[in-house]
């Protein structure tokens, strides 16, 4: 039985109670009014009794009042019928027009329904495909653990041939050494001496060389490695993500099917109840619109996480993927800079959507002093505020008016190379719940995860510069050590300078030699340790000296004028 057929039945046996009570009250008092008539009657009859005349009066007066509480009591139940006929139609055509809004209203959440079942199935067809790719370079990966272990044995071979040129490396430095003290302690043999550095520097070179091009062999074998590990390791990231962003769809599918059912269930009780019916359809809409909502600000977070792991993916060094994350946390934040560290100091390296009056490079940030960067790199976890704490200037070091903001340490193998910040500052897109900000996070963070994962990746680049930084320490403590002995031997005034840039240049092309091979990243780190001796020792003989020396030539120079 459908609902009009269920509404017909209820308001006929509305109007039959409804005539069958109106007819039992107007037949009571039909019924009281005749008893009276008959009071009235039997009244007249006893006073009347010997009059003819009155009596015909008296049965005349009967039957018109008979007449006239018969039709006031149709009249009466004709009016009441009427009255319930007319209530009764209206509430049916109220009932008809809920049941149709309701009806169009399960139309649109099917559809809806319809729509993630369908986005569910492409992600399944597009999670299947990744897995197959995963398959094709687990193949390839085999392949090349194979190429590894060849790779490995020519390595080690590469190794103990490098082990011995750093012998030898070691014994001519040695030598030199023994070779500079003589020097100074005969002024007499000072050309042979001379003469025998240049010969020991020249041996020293062409064993620079060929370990240079053992370098070159290992790093070209290496770099086909990592090439496949990358693409492996940046292929099970995508699967992995795939998958994530499924489940959430799915989960999105099966609230939204819950949705479903509950409206289906206020259309059932909508039957029953039909004032209540309009309110929940009310609900039902405004929390479909919601997970419309919220599937749509899921999807788009996957795609630009997607897109930002295939641009890390590309990322061919440690600066290369540190300027790729600047970039990708620029889409969900208006101000992103990166700051790396020097020494005792946080400096700008890159910046995006900053309205600086001087350059990010120039920016410097304390470690000693308390902000958001350096607890960050304190306490190497992500370090965020918002609310009022945002808008404390001890804070936020570059002012605005952000509402929230974050510190991303990059850490790798415990050491932090940079710090990554970004802030709101700007915004104006006027969405800004408690919601997106937590959005926002845990974008910032799978990136940072993601970004970690690379730098791990190419830990090789990493520990090799790590080894020309203590390389560099090594050669301005030598030339340190060297200074104090001229000190020692009586050297003074502009001879103990000329000694001294004498002995930063050959510090200065010795690293040059060993870092040839390493790229630009690895050719400022002497340059950079040279800094932090000019500041540490500022107040020293040694150190005043250096500030004068230390410009790039000024030993050349200083022997060309002299």
């Amino acid at each position: 039985m459908d609902f009009r057929e269920h509404a017909a039945t209820e308001t006929a046996a509305l109007i039959s109670r409804l005539l069958s009570g109106r007819a039992e009250d107007s037949l009571q008092q039909l019924r009281a009014f005749q008893k009276a008539l008959e009071a009235a009657t039997q009244g007249l009859e006893k006073a009347l009794a010997r009059t003819p005349q009155a009596d015909k009066e008296v049965v005349d007066l009967v039957d018109r009042l008979a007449k006239a509480a018969s039709a006031d009591a149709q009249a009466t139940a004709q009016a009441a019928v009427q009255r319930v006929v007319e209530d009764a139609r209206t509430k049916l055509e109220a009932a008809s027009k809920e049941l149709k809004a309701q009806a169009h209203e399960n139309e649109e959440l099917s559809a809806a329904l319809n729509n993630v079942r369908a986005q569910a199935e492409m992600m399944r067809s597009e999670v299947k495909s990744q897995r197959e790719r995963v398959e094709t370079l687990t193949a390839h990966v085999n392949e090349a653990r194979e190429a590894q272990k060849k790779f490995d044995a020519a390595r080690q071979q590469a190794e103990a041939a490098a082990k011995q040129e750093l012998q030898a490396r070691a014994s001519v430095e040695k030598e030199l050494q023994d070779t500079r003290r003589r020097l100074e302690a005969a002024g007499a043999e000072s050309s042979n001496a001379t003469r025998q550095l240049e010969a020991e520097l020249a041996e020293k070179a062409k064993f620079a060389e060929r370990l240079n091009a053992l370098k070159n062999e290992v790093h070209s074998a290496d770099e086909k490695r990592k090439t496949i590990t990358t693409l492996y390791k940046a292929s099970i990231a995508h699967a992995e993500t795939l998958e994530r962003s499924l489940v959430d769809v799915e989960k999105a599918g099966t609230e939204l099917q819950n949705k479903l059912d509950e409206a289906t269930a206020a259309q059932t009780k909508l039957r029953q109840h039909t004032v209540e019916t309009n309110k929940d359809g009310q609900t039902a809409r405004a929390e479909a619109d919601t997970l419309r909502k919220q599937i749509s600000e899921s999807t788009s977070m996957v795609e630009e996480l997607l897109d930002a792991f295939e641009a890390l993916a590309g990322a061919t060094g440690v600066t290369d993927l540190l300027a790729t994350m600047v970039e990708r946390m620029a889409t969900q934040y208006p101000r992103v800079a990166l700051f790396r560290p020097k020494g005792n100091r946080l400096e700008g390296e890159r910046q995006v959507g900053f309205d600086l009056k001087t350059d990010i490079a120039k920016v410097a940030i304390p470690l000693s002093m308390d902000s958001l960067l350096t607890r960050a790199v304190t306490s190497g976890c992500v370090e965020s505020v918002d609310g009022a704490a945002a808008s404390q200037a001890k804070q936020m070091p570059f002012g605005g008016t952000p509402t929230c903001a974050l510190a991303l340490p990059v850490q790798v193998h415990g050491d932090t190379i940079g710090v990554i910040y970004a802030d709101d500052s700007g915004d104006r897109s006027g969405e800004r719940t408690p919601a997106t900000d937590e959005v926002r996070g845990r974008f910032a963070e799978l990136l940072l995860r993601h970004g970690i994962a690379r730098l791990t990746g190419l830990s090789t680049e990493l520990k090799a510069l790590t080894e020309l930084r203590e390389y560099a320490v090594t050669l301005l403590s030598q030339t340190e050590q060297m200074y104090a002995s001229d000190v020692d031997n009586g050297v003074n005034g502009k001879d103990l300078r000329n000694r001294l840039a004498d002995n930063l240049e050959c510090a200065r092309r010795l690293y040059a030699q060993r870092a040839a091979v390493e790229g630009p990243a690895a050719a400022a780190l002497l340059e950079e340790e040279l800094s932090v001796f000019l500041e540490d020792r500022s107040s020293s003989p040694f150190g005043k000296d250096l500030a004068k020396v230390a410009t790039p030539g000024e030993g050349a120079k200083r022997n060309a004028a002299s």
